[in-house]
């Protein structure tokens, strides 16, 4: 009964393996490809042998004949030994050689194999025989890519003259491994299709990706731009406003010399006229402009203005001798007042000498209040009394 039912089996493997490859188109054959693979297996024994279940390895070798379909040669290494604990131990080597066909699946690079061929079991050390007969497979290919593929079979091998003496033995195996595939192997047509999808939609991220990279360069390039842009315009308006000012202190510094030429020139033209009347012994001479800090000794800018135009007039006339009078208003008490237009007369008297008067040429005395010009009751009165006044004394 076992043996119809494997012989059946063997029948159906056959009948798939040659409908597989007369089904595939002639104009499809494309020979020359190899298939490469390693495995793990486990073997289930006869049990007419009494051989433990053992699991074992080895590796497969297939050549591509025409499109999917291809001779396979294949062996499997693995120790056993009797399952009742008897004395001995041998190795057991299959080596088959089979016809798979390899049928697409979907739009993968995966495959269902159905193959039937010839297989050799060999035992070797305690034991050492041979047994013949027939093998079968189903199996099936998962790609993981054109050249690389998981592998898992379903095997089995009928031995009809055993060397134990039954009518048969059918021993079972079951293997899994990676599958490598060489050469022109031939992808179905829903896996070019596929495989051309992936290549745009790769080629079309890439575009999107250089695209993106591109814009985000130029968006750099013109933040960048804009900054530099921005920075330029704040580094000439900074020049521009520095030059601004520097014009302008330069417009306020020429204003102010032209100012204190023209109050000077003024100042020096009325001096001049009252020189000469000073000079002449007709009229004491109000050195007008000549001024001081208030409350103090110290000639302002434009006294000393002044009092260069009367140096000049004093050096024209060396025979001339002057009393340089200084005067206050009523404010305060009396010897105050004469302490301060003393100190105001010889500090105009000192800038003379300076000038280069000879000193025998002037004199210096502070009246205080006295002589006043105007009355001290108003400030322009007051301002008219605090004066410094030139006389001619010989």
């Amino acid at each position: 009964m076992r043996t119809a039912t494997v012989r059946g089996a063997a029948r159906l493997i056959i009948a798939a393996v040659v409908s597989a490859t007369a089904a595939i188109p002639a104009t499809a054959q494309r020979p020359g490809s190899l298939e490469v693979a390693g495995f793990a297996s486990w073997t289930k024994f006869d049990g007419s042998l009494g051989f433990s279940n053992r699991v074992g390895g080895g590796g497969l070798l297939g050549l591509f004949v025409a499109k999917n379909v291809a001779l396979e040669g294949d062996g499997t290494y693995l120790t056993t030994h009797p399952s009742s604990g008897g004395p001995g131990s041998f190795k057991y080597i299959p080596i088959r050689g089979r016809l798979a066909a390899h049928i697409p699946l979907g739009s993968s690079y995966s495959r269902l194999i159905f193959g039937a061929g010839y297989v050799a079991g060999l035992y070797h050390g305690d034991l050492h025989v041979t047994n013949n007969g027939f093998t079968g497979l189903v199996g099936l290919l998962l790609g993981l890519s054109r050249h690389f593929a998981f592998r898992a079979d379903g095997i089995i091998d009928y031995f009809s003259s055993p060397f134990n003496g039954v009518s048969s033995n059918q021993n079972y195996s079951a293997r899994a491994g990676i599958s490598i595939l060489l050469g022109s192997y031939p992808p179905n047509k829903d896996s070019i299709r596929a495989d051309s999808i992936q290549r745009v939609e790769r080629a079309r991220a890439d575009s999107i990706q250089r695209a993106e990279r591109a814009r985000a360069d130029s968006a750099r390039a013109a933040e960048q731009a804009r900054a530099d842009s921005i920075q330029r315009t704040e580094a000439a308006r900074a020049d521009s406003a520095q030059r601004a000012a520097a014009e302008d202190s330069v417009r306020r510094v020429e204003q102010a010399r032209a100012d204190s030429a023209r109050l000077a020139q003024q100042a020096g033209a009325v001096d001049s006229m009252q020189m000469e009347l000073m000079l002449a012994r007709k009229k004491n001479l109000v050195l007008t402009g000549v001024t001081f800090a208030p409350n103090q000794a110290r000639l302002t800018s434009n006294a000393m203005r002044v009092l260069d135009i009367v140096a000049q007039s004093l050096k024209e006339h060396p025979d001339a001798h002057v009393e340089v009078a200084g005067y206050t208003d009523s404010t305060g008490s009396v010897t105050r007042n004469r302490r301060l237009s003393q100190s105001r007369a010889q500090a105009v008297r000192a800038y003379l000498i300076q000038l280069g008067i000879p000193a025998e040429q002037l004199t210096a005395m502070g009246y205080g209040p006295a002589n006043p010009v105007a009355p001290n009751e108003t400030p322009d009165g007051r301002a008219k009394n605090r004066r410094v006044e030139l006389h001619r004394t010989s």
